[in-house]
Order: structure tokens, then C-alpha cells, then sequence
């Protein structure tokens, strides 16, 4: 729950679009990432995911409930339970991506460091067939060829299907709904290996020093701008 306290918190002050809170804009999903590194289990993950939607959406659209309470006459706490109600439908991306990657790191990531070469994807998305959801489900199901450099098959029963090369490109995809077949060379990179696989998940630990340097410089920007002109 901190983790997912400290990054609303986080985006409700990043929001404001004002200095110097745009700089949280590149760290604020970090205190929810390290969080979600810790959870070993799926229905975890899910869970997590779940109340990072809620807290973005409580967080950032606060404005919210009371917009709908004022267009609607409804009470504010009707309101304000609708909002919780529709919370994922507005920000499914964190619900995609704790699922992905747990999932990714379940399998892909241990499967490629036991010498797998291609990752191979059976997914139920029925229940997500609206809107860009499929797309974004596809972007986020080319991460684990991305981190493992390796090829995958994704196969759906509503789309989006495709073949992903081991540097996150599509080779062909078959779009919601469609009924079709899809042949293609799988490109194979032998005993390939990334950061990934050597370090494990070291990205979100880094970004809160990458974006402590990025402050730093953008603070230091109109000092050195003042020297210069002094000079």
C-alpha cells in the first residue's frame, strides 16, 4: 500500500503541470514497480495493478466525482462510487502491465535462462476487445522478446495474434475478431542474452537516480545560463 500511496502521490503533485513537480513525471511509477518486483504471486500482481488504477485515478482526476455530482444531482458519494466502479476501465494500463509482468517474469525470463528459444503465447482476451486495449495488450506482450531477445507466437482467440521478433517488431498480426492464419520465418538469436536476463529487473531500481540527475541538471540550467550571460 506505501508504494502505491508514495506514486499517487506522486502523479497528483506531477498533475499540477507546474516546476518542480514535472520532474516526478519520470520517477513516479517507481515506489509502485518495486513493490510490484516483490509480489511473487499472480492473484498479488492483479491485486496490485487493481489499486494503482484506483489510486491514479483518485489521485490525479480528483476533480472527478465532483464534476459528476454537479452535472448529475447525484450525491457526491454516489459519485465518488462510480468513480472507484470505472477506475480500471480509465487506467487498465497498470492492470495490463502487472499482469504481463508477472507473467513475463514467471515464465519467459526463467524459460530463457534455461536455454528457451522461443516463447510461445496462448492468451484468453475476450474479455478485453474494446477500444485500443488489444493493441495495448499487444505492445505490452512484446516486452518479454524485448528483455529476453527472443521470438515470440502470440496466439488469442479474439486478437490481437502476431509474431514478434526478438527486438519487439511485429511480422505480421491478425486484428480483433478476424478469422485468418499467419505463417512467417521466426528469426532465432542463439544463446542471446540482455540485462535482463543477467541482472534481473534492474530498470526501476536505476530510475530514481536518473531522475535525480535529470532534476539536478534542469535545476542548474538557469544558473549556468546566468553565469554565461554574466560573463
Amino acid at each position: 500500500m506505501g508504494g502505491v500511496a508514495a506514486s499517487a502521490v506522486a502523479f497528483a503533485l506531477y498533475a499540477r503541470v507546474d516546476w518542480p513537480w514535472l520532474v516526478l513525471g519520470w520517477v513516479g511509477l517507481v515506489p509502485w514497480l518495486v513493490v510490484l518486483e516483490r509480489v511473487t504471486t499472480l492473484r498479488g500482481a492483479l491485486a496490485l495493478g487493481w489499486l494503482m488504477c484506483e489510486a491514479f485515478v483518485l489521485a490525479v482526476f480528483a476533480w472527478l466525482p465532483s464534476a459528476i455530482a454537479n452535472y448529475t444531482g447525484a450525491s457526491w458519494f454516489v459519485a465518488l462510487g462510480v468513480v472507484v466502479l470505472v477506475a480500471p476501465l480509465l487506467q487498465p494500463q497498470f492492470l495490463l502491465f502487472a499482469l504481463a509482468r508477472q507473467l513475463a517474469r514467471r515464465y519467459a525470463i526463467a524459460a530463457a535462462n534455461q536455454g528457451a528459444e522461443v516463447i510461445v503465447t496462448l492468451s484468453n482476451d475476450s474479455w478485453f476487445t474494446f477500444g485500443n486495449v488489444p493493441r495495448l495488450i499487444l505492445m505490452i506482450s512484446a516486452f518479454p522478446s524485448i528483455e529476453t531477445r527472443r521470438p515470440q507466437v502470440r496466439a488469442t482467440n479474439t486478437g490481437i495474434s502476431a509474431i514478434i521478433t526478438p527486438t519487439g517488431e511485429f511480422l505480421g498480426t491478425i486484428a480483433v475478431h478476424e478469422r485468418a492464419s499467419l505463417v512467417a520465418a521466426v528469426p532465432l538469436e542463439h544463446g542471446a542474452t540482455t540485462l535482463m536476463l543477467a541482472w534481473g529487473d534492474w530498470f526501476a531500481p536505476t530510475c530514481p537516480g536518473c531522475g535525480c540527475r535529470v532534476a539536478h541538471e534542469l535545476a542548474a540550467a538557469p544558473r549556468r545560463a546566468a553565469t554565461a550571460a554574466g560573463d
